[in-house]
Protein backbone atom coordinates (compact mmCIF):
# COMPACT_ATOMS: atom_id res chain seq x y z
CA UNK A 1 0.00 0.00 0.00
CA UNK A 2 1.28 3.58 -0.65
CA UNK A 3 2.04 5.70 2.68
CA UNK A 4 -1.01 7.77 2.26
CA UNK A 5 -3.07 4.38 2.18
CA UNK A 6 -1.29 3.03 4.89
CA UNK A 7 -2.22 6.17 7.38
CA UNK A 8 -5.74 5.85 6.58
CA UNK A 9 -5.69 2.12 7.10
CA UNK A 10 -3.97 2.51 10.37
CA UNK A 11 -7.09 4.90 11.54
CA UNK A 12 -9.36 2.22 10.24
CA UNK A 13 -7.70 -0.09 12.47
CA UNK A 14 -7.38 1.30 15.38
CA UNK A 15 -11.08 2.20 15.01
CA UNK A 16 -12.27 -1.35 14.82
CA UNK A 17 -9.50 -2.77 17.41
CA UNK A 18 -11.40 -0.14 19.68
CA UNK A 19 -15.06 -1.61 18.68
CA UNK A 20 -14.23 -4.72 19.00
CA UNK A 21 -11.64 -5.18 21.54
CA UNK A 22 -14.44 -7.10 23.92
CA UNK A 23 -15.91 -9.48 21.67
CA UNK A 24 -13.80 -12.44 21.99
CA UNK A 25 -15.62 -14.07 18.57
CA UNK A 26 -13.18 -11.33 16.65
CA UNK A 27 -9.84 -12.00 16.03
CA UNK A 28 -8.67 -8.23 15.88
CA UNK A 29 -4.13 -9.16 16.90
CA UNK A 30 -3.99 -9.26 13.04
CA UNK A 31 -3.13 -6.43 10.81
CA UNK A 32 -5.24 -5.37 7.90
CA UNK A 33 -3.00 -6.27 5.39
CA UNK A 34 -4.76 -6.05 1.83
CA UNK A 35 -7.20 -3.10 0.28
CA UNK A 36 -9.42 -3.83 -2.50
CA UNK A 37 -10.66 -0.17 -4.12
CA UNK A 38 -14.64 -1.02 -5.41
CA UNK A 39 -15.84 2.07 -7.31
CA UNK A 40 -19.78 1.99 -7.74
CA UNK A 41 -21.41 4.36 -10.52
CA UNK A 42 -24.79 4.51 -12.13
CA UNK A 43 -26.41 1.06 -11.34
CA UNK A 44 -23.58 -0.95 -11.66
CA UNK A 45 -23.27 -3.02 -8.03
CA UNK A 46 -22.55 -6.25 -6.56
CA UNK A 47 -25.00 -9.10 -6.34
CA UNK A 48 -26.09 -10.69 -2.59
CA UNK A 49 -22.95 -12.68 -1.30
CA UNK A 50 -20.87 -13.43 0.97
CA UNK A 51 -17.14 -12.61 1.66
CA UNK A 52 -16.32 -15.78 3.52
CA UNK A 53 -17.20 -19.42 2.24
CA UNK A 54 -18.22 -22.11 4.86
CA UNK A 55 -19.05 -25.81 4.71
CA UNK A 56 -22.54 -27.00 4.91
CA UNK A 57 -22.35 -27.12 8.69
CA UNK A 58 -20.53 -23.71 8.79
CA UNK A 59 -17.19 -23.89 9.50
CA UNK A 60 -14.70 -22.15 7.96
CA UNK A 61 -12.86 -23.43 4.77
CA UNK A 62 -9.49 -23.00 4.69
CA UNK A 63 -8.34 -23.95 1.27
CA UNK A 64 -11.16 -21.40 -0.23
CA UNK A 65 -10.26 -18.55 1.71
CA UNK A 66 -8.16 -16.14 1.88
CA UNK A 67 -9.42 -13.68 4.34
CA UNK A 68 -7.76 -15.04 7.89
CA UNK A 69 -10.83 -17.03 9.77
CA UNK A 70 -12.42 -14.92 12.54
CA UNK A 71 -11.87 -11.46 11.24
CA UNK A 72 -13.66 -8.17 10.67
CA UNK A 73 -14.15 -6.54 7.32
CA UNK A 74 -13.62 -3.09 6.92
CA UNK A 75 -15.38 -0.63 4.53
CA UNK A 76 -14.33 3.24 4.41
CA UNK A 77 -16.44 4.75 1.84
CA UNK A 78 -15.87 8.19 0.14
CA UNK A 79 -17.56 9.80 -2.42
CA UNK A 80 -21.91 9.83 -2.85
CA UNK A 81 -23.91 8.03 -0.76
CA UNK A 82 -25.06 4.50 -1.40
CA UNK A 83 -26.55 1.86 0.53
CA UNK A 84 -25.73 -1.63 1.64
CA UNK A 85 -28.38 -3.88 1.80
CA UNK A 86 -28.43 -7.37 4.26
CA UNK A 87 -30.75 -10.12 4.64
CA UNK A 88 -30.69 -13.59 6.10
CA UNK A 89 -30.34 -16.26 3.35
CA UNK A 90 -29.91 -20.34 3.57
CA UNK A 91 -27.34 -22.58 2.99
CA UNK A 92 -28.90 -22.84 -0.31
CA UNK A 93 -28.81 -19.02 -1.28
CA UNK A 94 -32.37 -18.63 -0.65
CA UNK A 95 -33.60 -14.89 0.65
CA UNK A 96 -35.47 -15.82 4.11
CA UNK A 97 -35.17 -12.61 6.06
CA UNK A 98 -36.30 -8.94 5.57
CA UNK A 99 -33.67 -6.74 3.40
CA UNK A 100 -32.23 -4.28 5.97
CA UNK A 101 -31.04 -1.03 4.36
CA UNK A 102 -27.68 0.56 5.67
CA UNK A 103 -27.14 4.15 4.48
CA UNK A 104 -23.23 4.47 3.60
CA UNK A 105 -22.30 7.88 3.31
CA UNK A 106 -19.16 10.27 2.43
CA UNK A 107 -16.29 9.14 5.39
CA UNK A 108 -18.68 6.53 7.13
CA UNK A 109 -16.98 3.15 8.08
CA UNK A 110 -18.83 -0.11 7.94
CA UNK A 111 -17.76 -2.89 9.93
CA UNK A 112 -18.86 -6.36 8.60
CA UNK A 113 -18.95 -9.19 11.97
CA UNK A 114 -17.80 -12.65 10.83
CA UNK A 115 -20.18 -14.00 13.26
CA UNK A 116 -23.15 -12.27 10.57
CA UNK A 117 -22.14 -14.34 7.97
CA UNK A 118 -21.92 -17.76 9.87
CA UNK A 119 -24.91 -20.10 9.42
CA UNK A 120 -26.65 -20.52 12.71
CA UNK A 121 -30.51 -21.10 13.86
CA UNK A 122 -32.26 -18.27 14.06
CA UNK A 123 -35.88 -17.22 14.97
CA UNK A 124 -37.71 -16.10 11.70
CA UNK A 125 -41.51 -14.91 11.59
CA UNK A 126 -41.43 -17.36 14.75
CA UNK A 127 -39.66 -20.14 13.15
CA UNK A 128 -36.25 -21.70 13.35
CA UNK A 129 -34.05 -21.52 10.22
CA UNK A 130 -30.46 -22.23 9.92
CA UNK A 131 -29.08 -19.28 8.04
CA UNK A 132 -26.68 -16.17 7.46
CA UNK A 133 -26.71 -13.00 6.40
CA UNK A 134 -25.55 -11.79 2.58
CA UNK A 135 -24.87 -8.58 1.97
CA UNK A 136 -25.01 -6.21 -1.68
CA UNK A 137 -24.93 -3.06 -2.70
CA UNK A 138 -27.23 -1.55 -5.84
CA UNK A 139 -24.59 1.52 -6.68
CA UNK A 140 -25.66 5.12 -6.68
CA UNK A 141 -28.65 4.53 -8.83
CA UNK A 142 -31.79 6.01 -7.71
CA UNK A 143 -29.79 8.70 -5.90
CA UNK A 144 -28.70 12.31 -6.84
CA UNK A 145 -25.08 11.29 -6.42
CA UNK A 146 -22.29 9.69 -9.55
CA UNK A 147 -20.20 8.23 -8.18
CA UNK A 148 -18.86 6.26 -4.57
CA UNK A 149 -15.92 4.06 -3.54
CA UNK A 150 -15.20 1.77 -1.17
CA UNK A 151 -11.78 1.06 0.48
CA UNK A 152 -12.20 -2.57 1.68
CA UNK A 153 -9.68 -3.58 3.95
CA UNK A 154 -8.98 -6.79 4.76
CA UNK A 155 -6.62 -9.11 6.58
CA UNK A 156 -5.62 -11.68 4.22
CA UNK A 157 -3.42 -15.46 5.03
CA UNK A 158 -0.82 -14.86 2.00
CA UNK A 159 0.27 -11.93 -0.02
CA UNK A 160 1.41 -12.08 -3.60
CA UNK A 161 3.33 -9.19 -6.26
CA UNK A 162 1.41 -7.40 -8.52
CA UNK A 163 1.70 -5.18 -11.51
CA UNK A 164 1.13 -1.45 -10.04
CA UNK A 165 -0.14 -0.30 -13.84
CA UNK A 166 -2.63 -3.23 -14.34
CA UNK A 167 -3.65 -4.45 -11.27
CA UNK A 168 -2.70 -8.23 -12.68
CA UNK A 169 -0.96 -10.75 -10.97
CA UNK A 170 2.89 -11.13 -11.49
CA UNK A 171 2.96 -15.02 -12.76
CA UNK A 172 6.51 -15.50 -12.17
CA UNK A 173 6.04 -14.77 -8.55
CA UNK A 174 3.61 -17.46 -7.23
CA UNK A 175 2.76 -20.53 -9.13
CA UNK A 176 -0.86 -19.56 -10.27
CA UNK A 177 -4.33 -21.89 -9.25
CA UNK A 178 -6.29 -23.03 -12.24
CA UNK A 179 -8.86 -20.71 -10.58
CA UNK A 180 -6.63 -17.65 -10.63
CA UNK A 181 -5.76 -17.80 -13.73
CA UNK A 182 -9.40 -18.11 -14.86
CA UNK A 183 -10.22 -15.02 -12.71
CA UNK A 184 -7.26 -13.10 -14.14
CA UNK A 185 -8.70 -13.75 -17.72
CA UNK A 186 -11.73 -12.42 -16.83
CA UNK A 187 -10.45 -9.42 -15.38
CA UNK A 188 -8.64 -8.55 -18.72
CA UNK A 189 -11.16 -8.32 -20.06
CA UNK A 190 -12.45 -5.57 -18.50
CA UNK A 191 -9.37 -3.51 -19.28
CA UNK A 192 -8.21 -2.33 -22.31
CA UNK A 193 -5.65 -0.02 -23.76
CA UNK A 194 -6.54 3.30 -25.23
CA UNK A 195 -4.12 4.76 -28.03
CA UNK A 196 -1.57 2.41 -26.25
CA UNK A 197 -0.53 4.71 -23.45
CA UNK A 198 -3.89 4.66 -21.16
CA UNK A 199 -5.38 2.26 -19.56
CA UNK A 200 -9.24 2.78 -19.86
CA UNK A 201 -11.53 0.49 -17.19
CA UNK A 202 -15.04 -0.03 -18.76
CA UNK A 203 -17.03 1.90 -16.27
CA UNK A 204 -15.71 5.06 -18.62
CA UNK A 205 -13.67 6.34 -16.49
CA UNK A 206 -9.50 6.52 -16.77
CA UNK A 207 -7.50 5.34 -14.55
CA UNK A 208 -6.27 8.69 -14.56
CA UNK A 209 -9.52 9.91 -13.28
CA UNK A 210 -10.18 7.64 -10.53
CA UNK A 211 -7.06 8.60 -8.87
CA UNK A 212 -7.72 12.06 -9.09
CA UNK A 213 -11.02 11.25 -7.59
CA UNK A 214 -9.41 9.26 -4.77
CA UNK A 215 -6.86 12.29 -4.30
CA UNK A 216 -9.69 14.47 -3.70
CA UNK A 217 -11.39 12.45 -1.42
CA UNK A 218 -8.56 11.52 0.44
CA UNK A 219 -7.64 15.44 1.30
CA UNK A 220 -11.41 15.26 2.18
CA UNK A 221 -11.53 12.80 4.89
CA UNK A 222 -7.70 13.10 5.85
CA UNK A 223 -8.88 15.24 9.26
CA UNK A 224 -11.59 13.52 10.22
CA UNK A 225 -9.94 10.44 10.09
CA UNK A 226 -6.16 11.03 10.65
CA UNK A 227 -6.47 13.42 13.66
Amino acid sequence: MPPSLLSIRDAVQKQMVESFQNDQSVNHSVTLNTCEVICYYGDKGIPWHRDITRSRDGKYIHASNSQVESTVVCVLVIGDSRQLMMALHNFAGKKVGHIQKIELNHGSIFFLHPNDEMDVMRVISGRNVRSHYRHRSMGVSGTSGEFSIGFVFRACKTLHRVNRNSGMFIYDDLKMSETALKCNKILDTFITEKDGTQTRIVSGFTREEVQNFMKEMFCQIRDKYLS
